[in-house]
């Protein structure tokens, strides 16, 4: 019987020591506080779980197995909370997410009632053993399901993703696969299924291929020499509760087998196993330094390097692939129509009305080829930064009026919900933000082409000074949304796709943001966040 409230123990301390860990490094990462919520729920889960196996009474056990499925109902959601973010996909499934709370919340008021647990009572070789209430059912239905789905999530960003998210994704999902078969096998005796929760122990290999995810693979990006100090440590003070736990429990059945009951004979063979035991514990201690962390700390740093370079190379042949394939397409155009008209100009000398089409069309398309050259350049080798004192609103003031006859020629109303005469001083270079502002607003005239609402509002806070420009037009479809600032991708023709990037380039380069929030038919806002302060060395981040 000990086996069971060791192996909830040992989940606890796991759970306890990687939770605060991952939390501790970087308690602002959404991923660092999800998996904090995961592991605290099943912190909760385990030490209510260890309290219930030494409960000497059927009320106290009650207790104690309502108190465990507060961490356990909120298991699957956190689990899920956590695997969305490891993806980047929070945005994506935030509702269901949310959905997921509201419904755990609503188990957790029927936790402390006869609907979810009713009573304990005496299963195999357990005193006192839950009995499933009316709705606990549907708990473990949801449960199955949403950690299936999380899987099949991690399973398909496994497959598409860089090589060092693909191997934290790997470790994660084995981890996942082996605790959840074995935290499973606790609900079978919960509807009088006579199969014991012989797998409880394995709630803790989650810890140890996390902690490997964390060690080779910079899951969390935890430094590297910081955590395997205690990673490495946790690892060893789990093999030597388990070993000292295993002396216990063989050293009680030497005494139930040989009758003996005296303090020293028990000190003696406590001893005497302990010897036998410890190239045991040497054995695993070498073979997890072998085969767990597979070299030294610089072996490791060096295959970590290795693996970075490869994930960059990899984005790098991406991307220059993205620029060729573009490029070809958007040079191919305008010498598609070129070829096309002196296919026919011997034929059409005399012909006055089509020499002067010609003169046109190859004026109009060789314009084109040097305007995408132009921004071409601008966005691969862009010009370093002039910064001076600037009085920003100023700025933005003479922009508006050198865009005048083109937001007149569109038919739009300006609203400036700014004050003209405010002086705010930004250490900027002028003529590259202001080549952004123009870029930025000139998109939202061609969004409404006829016409519409264009709204400049600016906003303070202690470390930022942000332009919102917002528009009245047709909106960004959210499936385009993260698209806008890939080199060469445009919705409109005749475009080199390129305003945007070099726009964010500049910005990033003041060490700044751009921001857009769109929606379909309404209309699209776009956030330059410049900072008050910049380093002195400007850099693109």
């Amino acid at each position: 019987m000990w086996y069971f409230p060791f192996s909830a123990l040992l989940n606890t301390l796991v759970s306890l020591i990687l939770g605060i860990f991952v939390f501790s490094k970087n308690p602002k990462s959404s991923l660092n506080r999800s998996f904090f919520y995961f592991a605290s729920s099943i912190f909760i889960w385990s030490i209510c779980y260890f309290i219930w196996q030494l409960s000497k009474t059927e009320t106290t056990a009650l207790f104690w197995c309502r108190a465990l499925m507060t961490g356990a109902i909120f298991i699957p959601n956190t689990y899920f909370h956590f695997c969305v973010n490891l993806i980047g996909n929070y945005k994506k499934h935030r509702v269901k997410i949310l959905i997921g709370y509201v419904v755990s919340l609503g188990f957790l008021i029927l936790n402390f009632t006869p609907l979810f647990v009713k009573d304990v009572k005496p299963r195999m070789m357990f005193e006192f053993w839950p009995t499933a209430g009316k709705y606990y059912l549907i708990y473990v239905i949801l449960y199955a399901l949403l950690i299936i789905y999380s899987v099949i999530l991690l399973s398909k960003e496994y497959k598409t993703t860089h090589p060092i998210k693909r191997n934290q994704i790997r470790y994660i999902l084995f981890g996942s696969l082996i605790s959840y078969s074995g935290g499973f096998t606790n609900f079978p005796l919960w509807f009088d299924i006579p199969i014991p929760p012989v797998g409880n122990i394995f709630v803790a290999i989650y810890v140890l291929l996390f902690a490997y995810a964390i060690l080779r693979y910079q899951l969390f990006n935890i430094n590297i020499i910081l955590k395997k100090g205690l990673v490495y440590s946790s690892l060893i003070t789990c093999i030597t509760i388990l070993y000292f736990v295993t002396i216990y429990i063989l050293e009680r059945i030497f005494q139930d087998i040989l009758g003996y009951q005296s303090l020293v004979s028990s000190t003696i063979a406590m001893a005497t196993i302990a010897l036998i035991f410890i190239p045991l514990k040497n054995v695993i201690q070498s073979l997890i330094d072998r085969y767990f962390f597979k070299g030294s700390f610089s072996q490791i740093a060096e295959q970590n390097e290795l693996l970075m370079k490869e994930a960059a190379q990899a984005e790098r042949y991406k991307t220059l692939a993205t620029l060729t394939n573009s490029i070809i397409h958007e040079i191919k155009n305008p010498l598609t129509a070129i070829n096309g008209y002196c296919h026919y100009l011997p034929k059409k000398l005399h012909d006055e009305e089509f020499l002067n089409k010609f003169s046109t069309v190859l004026a109009n398309e060789v314009q084109r080829i040097n305007s995408l050259l132009h921004h071409l350049n601008q966005y691969s080798n862009p010009t370093p930064l002039t910064t001076k004192n600037t009085n920003i609103v100023l700025l933005i003031n003479s922009t508006l009026v050198i865009l005048k006859n083109n937001i007149l020629e569109n038919g739009v109303e300006v609203h400036k919900k700014f004050d003209d005469k405010q002086f705010v001083n930004l250490v900027i270079d002028p003529d590259q933000i202001n080549q952004t502002i123009v870029n930025i607003i000139i998109n939202a005239l061609e969004a409404m082409p006829r016409g519409g609402n264009l709204t400049i509002e600016t906003e303070q806070t202690s470390f930022y000074f942000i332009i919102h420009v917002k528009d009245t037009g047709c909106g960004i479809p959210d499936k385009e949304l993260n698209k806008i600032f890939d080199p060469f991708y445009s919705t409109k023709e005749k475009h080199t796709g390129l305003g945007l990037s070099i726009a964010q380039s500049i910005i990033e380069s003041h060490k700044g943001k751009i921001r857009i929030t769109s929606v379909k038919n309404q209309g699209t806002t776009v956030s330059i966040i410049l900072p008050f302060e910049m380093p002195e060395s400007p850099s693109s981040e």
